[in-house]
């Protein structure tokens, strides 16, 4: 009997708080020092590693964007937590950071 209550209890545990992640998260802070007209394409993927999307356009610019989402059900304080991060830098034809932009939002804590 004490054993299916340890079972049982180590299952509400797990079961608590079930969290799903994906991607990369990047945020503002991180991409800070990464300075427009300074820092290249090759600092910023060694930094973070390989991006979420990768868009090399036709007049030879780039756009890479690192994208990240967390999902959390968190049952005995009722519903869920959600995460979205969106940190996207677009460089020039020689790899040059031309301008960068991050977008978070959602609820519970941002990973660092």
């Amino acid at each position: 009997m004490m054993h299916k209550i340890s079972v049982f209890v180590v299952m509400l545990f797990l079961l608590s708080a079930c969290t799903s992640m994906r991607g990369i998260p990047v945020t503002e802070s991180q991409a800070t020092p990464y300075k427009e007209g300074k820092a290249t394409y090759s600092q910023i993927v060694k930094a973070f590693g390989a991006p979420t999307t990768n868009i090399l356009y036709t007049n030879g610019t780039r756009t890479i964007v690192y994208a990240f989402s967390s999902h959390s059900m968190v049952p005995f304080r009722g519903g869920a937590e959600m995460r979205m991060i969106q940190t996207s830098f677009s460089f020039d034809q020689e790899g040059v950071l031309l301008n960068k932009s991050s977008y978070n939002t959602g609820t519970g804590p941002t990973p660092r």
